[in-house]
């Protein structure tokens, strides 16, 4: 998952999208890995719910468990704010 990071991080174009990983590995020692990212790079992550896999509302869950402690900027960015910037450009 720093693997992933690292790459993410040098270039300002890429989102990480953190859902499946999130919920496919949730309980094991990739959760420090995904908070780490979640309040370093928050800029550039985002959730989706990796439906039908996950139910939306499962996924939203465990993420706000998971993020709770990171300031509200971040989880803004994570949640739906780096999607609206990704898209604008778009319209």
């Amino acid at each position: 998952m720093l693997d992933v990071y690292e790459i993410v991080r040098m270039r300002k174009n890429l989102l990480l999208d953190i859902s499946f990983s999130m919920m496919r590995y949730k309980g094991s020692s990739l959760d420090l890995d995904i908070k780490f990212i979640a309040n370093t790079l928050d800029e550039r992550v985002t959730l989706g719910s990796d439906f039908p896999e996950y139910v939306p509302e499962e996924c939203r869950n465990v993420a706000i468990n998971m993020m709770q402690e990171l300031p509200l900027k971040n989880i803004h960015n994570i949640f739906h704010g780096n999607l609206e910037r990704f898209f604008e450009k778009w319209i």
